[in-house]
């Protein structure tokens, strides 16, 4: 029997396509109807309890009466009290005969020896003790009471993004799968696996974990198994192994491992749907999770190309930390075949071998001590220490006023020392702080000063944190927005100095009447201080603001955003891919290229429409960088869109919506004859056509005069 489950989540949607932009973590709600059965033979009194219910006991068991347990998703504590100290037992569950099953073996007057969360991962395993003709292995230890105690996963080890209706794979590239690994509160999960099994036709690349070489983490090493049959299935094997326990709470990136799987060159594919299985282990065989199925689809391979000068940027989800080198060269790869020409990664590894792959490595700064560490400095000069709201000296952040004034070449060097130690193509500032709690928002004697002066309030005013809040907010929040602008001017100023050739890059919201006062900035005067060399905004499409957020950047380019949802791993919602049509929309958009966040979510579908655009985008790369964009009539330029140098013109059709859509495009008559360039249909000047686009899709029909 399977569980029947409702979950409910709720969700805030871009009013312009009605994707999700955000969704809550699911609430559920189950019947527990999945059984276990388990069979037991012992000659004196028992109990046995699962997760700390008694679910049976007697003054003896023969062996012939299975006991029909629920069982509930994630881990069922399987604990036996044993007066006698032996029994044969055989725990089975559904696609599951518990063969290798081993339990653990405690003396019953070890404390909390049933309780489900007690740690049972250095009590000895149970010994044979003898046989039993039905039940196989006798196990225990005759005349002495014991506990033994085995614990079954069901359906604890979850891939993530849930993939229904499948986890899509272009073929010829690899692909991630997410495998939670977040173990069991107050237990230790030791030498903790997953093996996964995938038919012939594809081939496993290996394993990685995220910031292994920090202790207790452990690296997730890979194994090759070879072929073996399966559910009756040839299939090809491989075991990921954690070197050190699997702990509980611990970060979200700490808490699972990727898996790279890929189509193997040359090998037959003709159905496009197919499984993978997978099941997990741990502490020696007494933790075991029976088989779970992944379905999988195929799609094309990625024929992405990438643009010279427009910018396809791709956050990588920690790729600076992946564990296992050839694993970042695979996702690189993948990468590149997409059309992706810039990653955000962190480390020097993605500066030196980014470039491989024709792609350039931005990475995040900040005022933190892994970023731009003033904490050392600010140790020898504690009266520069920034004011917060609170009246509390940061230990790592500046008093803004020093930061762009005297105390500026602290600055610069620990800038100089990061740089010098990654060697990036980009330095992206991520800015999204409100203006009265930022790493800039400091309420010393200096920066108050500076802020009466800038806002003309009288010397004799009181001011504090409490009273510009009150009185002076407006105020506070332009004297802040234009104090970031100043801030990340010298800080371009500062990367072209000590690191030629690099470039600084700027990330927050769109130019909203709100974002000053959200996210702490105003793109007006950055574009009036040249404050960056581009810019990116994200997420969703607020069209009235579009325009002026380029206009108020006053040439600086700009990256419009994508975002992959769910991007919590706790949210159990299958993904939402990023659409062709989406892509299309915000290449349009945007003066400087596309930003898509992040690759974690991402299977392939949403690889394979970047391929799709890209290579759109590249083969025509001058018309997106300067070419005229404007309505057709009878259509919403949200959906049709004309973009043309005067000699070639493309007319492109956008389905951003849930439901498939056809619309009668008429050509303009003075642009050409051309073709559409997914299909290759030829059109003519003038021509109406019928352009039929599935949920997601796009058309573009490329005329020349």
């Amino acid at each position: 029997k399977e569980d029947a489950e409702l979950e409910i989540a709720l969700g805030v949607l871009d009013a312009a396509t009605l994707q999700p932009l955000y969704l809550t973590p699911s609430l559920k709600r189950a019947v527990r109807s999945t059984l276990a059965t388990l069979t037991l033979a012992c000659d004196g009194p028992y109990e046995v309890l699962v997760n700390d219910e008694v679910i049976a006991q007697g003054p003896e068991a023969a062996g012939t009466k299975p006991i029909q347990i629920p069982l509930k998703k994630g881990p069922n504590v399987f604990a036996l009290r044993l007066e006698k100290g032996t029994a044969a037992v055989r725990l089975e569950a559904p696609g599951w005969n518990g063969e290798g099953a081993r339990w653990r073996m405690a003396p019953v007057s070890t404390r909390d020896a049933t309780l489900a969360t007690t740690d049972d991962s250095a009590w000895a395993i149970a010994p044979k003790a003898g046989d039993h003709a039905k039940l196989g292995a006798v196990l225990g230890e005759p005349g002495k009471p014991v506990v033994l105690r085995h614990t079954l996963l069901w359906e604890k080890t979850r891939t993530w993004p849930t993939p229904s209706p499948a986890l899509f794979i272009a073929r010829d590239s690899a692909q991630h799968l997410t495998f939670i690994a977040d173990g069991l509160p107050k237990r230790k999960l030791v030498n903790w696996s997953v093996t996964l099994a995938v038919p012939p036709a594809f081939e496993i690349l290996g394993a990685t974990g995220y910031y292994g070489e920090r202790d207790p983490q452990p690296v997730f090493r890979c194994i090759q198994l070879g072929e073996r049959e399966v559910d009756g299935q040839k299939m090809r094997l491989a075991r990921i192994t954690a070197d050190k326990p699997v702990l509980y709470g611990r970060h979200y990136i700490m808490s699972l491992f990727n898996a790279f799987v890929r189509t193997r060159p040359g090998a037959s594919l003709e159905e496009g749907e197919t499984r993978f299985l997978y099941w997990s282990e741990a502490n020696d065989g007494t933790v075991t999770e029976p088989p779970q199925a992944i379905p999988v689809r195929l799609l094309p391979p990625l024929k992405g190309k990438q643009p010279r000068q427009l910018v396809w940027q791709l956050w990588g989800s920690f790729f600076g930390s992946m564990d296992d080198l050839a694993m970042r060269e695979e996702t690189l790869r993948t990468a590149q075949a997409a059309g992706f020409n810039d990653i955000v990664g962190g480390g020097r590894w993605a500066s030196d071998n980014a470039p491989r792959f024709g792609m350039t490595h931005t990475m995040g700064t900040n005022f933190q001590p892994w970023s731009i560490n003033l904490g050392p400095y600010l140790e020898t000069h504690p009266d520069e220490r920034l004011i917060d709201r609170d009246g509390k000296p940061s230990k790592g952040f500046l008093c803004t006023t020093l930061l762009l004034g005297p105390s500026w070449p602290a600055v610069e060097a620990a800038l100089k020392a990061r740089l010098e130690e990654v060697r990036p193509h980009i330095v992206d500032y991520d800015f999204e702080y409100a203006p009265f709690d930022g790493p800039h928002s400091c309420y010393c004697q200096r920066c108050l000063q500076a802020f009466r002066e800038y806002a003309r309030i009288p010397a004799q005013t009181p001011l504090d944190a409490a009273t510009i809040k009150e009185k002076h907010d407006e105020a506070w929040t332009d004297f802040m927005a234009r104090r970031v602008a100043q801030v990340f001017a010298k800080l371009k100023d500062a990367v072209h100095r000590v690191a030629p050739g690099t470039k600084l890059s700027a990330y927050s919201g769109y130019q909203t009447p709100d974002n000053p006062r959200t996210y702490g900035v105003n793109w007006a005067y950055f574009g009036e201080l040249k404050a960056a060399d581009r810019a990116g905004c994200g997420y969703g499409r607020p069209v009235e603001h579009i325009p002026g957020t380029i206009q108020a950047l006053n040439g600086i380019p700009v990256l419009f955003g994508a975002l992959m949802t769910p991007y919590d791993t706790s949210i159990t919602a299958p993904q939402v891919p990023i659409p062709k049509a989406r892509l299309l929309r915000r290449s349009l958009d945007s003066t400087g290229g596309v930003l898509v966040y992040d690759r974690l979510p991402m299977d392939g579908r949403t690889w394979l429409a970047v391929a799709e655009t890209t290579r759109l985008v590249a083969e025509f790369e001058p018309l997106f960088l300067t070419g005229k964009r404007s309505g057709l009539q009878g259509h919403d330029p949200a959906v049709v869109q004309l973009l043309s140098d005067g000699k070639t013109t493309l007319v492109c059709a956008m389905n951003d919506s849930s439901a498939s859509v056809e619309r009668r495009i008429t050509l303009p008559a003075d642009a050409g004859d051309g073709t559409e360039f997914y299909s290759g249909k030829k059109v003519k000047a003038g021509e109406t056509v019928a352009c039929a686009l599935a949920p997601g899709e796009a058309a573009v029909y490329v005329l020349k005069r």
